[in-house]
């Protein structure tokens, strides 16, 4: 008999922790992240910190899909693919809420300007709170396009899963010029005062 969909959830994390540790490990690494962002960009913080999570689950998602389909279970392995979005999205949408109230303070850990011969206390106050004010805009916009991410992650690797590598190539190279470059390119021109 087959377990409860909760206890297959909890075992597949288990897996997924045992192949990615820091898939629970990920808040700890913030500190580092915003160190090294603060100074050289916080553009992809997702990628690297929130999105560990649902890569994680992307994966198992794609051994899960191919091993039902390959059972003939088409009915199980579409819901498996359901159950690891809304698990990919429960985590997300977590980690969103934490960055997104914890921000300032996230930023503010390593982003102090200090004075040297050529900055005055002053500007070195300034300076830093200005780091603090655009690194924590970036969390939110971070925060918010993390959920698209995982809602890629888990059906994409679907889709590998089925076999299918075809779609996921397409639609992640059309998304890629459009909405990531054409969209990055009409924000800067028609809300040109939205600067990181």
């Amino acid at each position: 008999m087959d377990q409860p969909l909760s206890k297959r959830l909890l075992a597949q994390l288990k897996r997924i922790v045992g192949v990615f540790p820091l898939t629970w490990a990920g808040v700890l690494v913030i500190a580092g992240c915003v160190l090294a962002f603060t100074h050289y960009g916080l553009g992809r913080i997702d990628l690297i910190l929130l999105g560990v999570g649902a890569v994680g689950i992307g994966i198992a998602t794609t051994s899960l899909v191919g091993k039902y389909i390959g059972e003939g279970r088409h009915d199980v392995a579409r819901k498996r693919a359901h159950a690891a979005f809304l698990l990919a999205m429960t985590y997300m949408v977590t980690c969103a809420i934490v960055f997104f109230f914890l921000r300032h303070d996230l930023v503010g850990l390593f982003a102090n300007a200090r004075e040297t011969g050529d900055m005055p206390p002053a500007e070195a106050a300034t300076l830093t709170a200005d780091i603090i004010r655009f690194g924590g805009r970036i969390i939110v916009c971070a925060c918010l396009f993390q959920l698209f991410d995982a809602l890629g992650f888990v059906f994409i690797g679907a889709l590998r899963g089925a076999g299918d590598t075809f779609w996921p190539m397409g639609v992640t190279m059309a998304l890629s010029w459009t909405v990531t470059l054409g969209g990055g390119y009409l924000m800067t021109q028609a809300l040109p005062d939205l600067t990181s």
